[in-house]
């Protein structure tokens, strides 16, 4: 009956000290916001959760560049990439999200693959940017 007592005692003892060790991991891990909304150039609503579920952070979350490290994991692209760019870096938020001119950038990149995949996603500035009144 004792010996019964101790295993129980020691599985309790041994599951309550990796408890708390799972949970930290989990709530340290950031996730982001649900929704991300945009205002420079009409109003973009960027669906964090719903891109997050889908891919990968690492897809858009680049690893932290040589000219600028990180200050924290998996940091908002405001934080390096500026209008105008905060030397050292050199991309703006607009250039690194898409550059129009090149038809590329984290979002163009994505949503052209996607596409080619048969995907339904935004490919015409006005299915993103909303300007006052409608439209792009």
């Amino acid at each position: 009956m004792s010996q019964l007592r101790l295993t129980v005692a020691s599985l309790v003892l041994l599951g309550s000290a990796l408890l708390p060790a799972s949970l930290t991991a989990q709530a340290t891990e950031p996730v982001g916001p649900d929704s991300v909304v945009y205002t420079n150039r009409g109003r973009v609503v960027f669906q964090h959760k719903t891109h997050a579920e889908k891919f990968e952070c690492a897809s858009c979350h680049h690893e932290a560049m040589a000219e600028k490290a990180f200050e924290r994991p998996r940091q908002k692209c405001s934080d390096c990439h500026t209008d105008p760019p905060t030397p050292p870096m050199t991309t703006t938020q607009r250039n690194a999200m898409h550059d129009t001119e090149a038809r590329a950038g984290i979002c163009f990149d994505c949503h052209k693959t996607e596409e080619a995949k048969g995907a339904k996603v935004p490919t015409r500035c006005a299915d993103c940017h909303v300007r006052e009144g409608g439209g792009a």
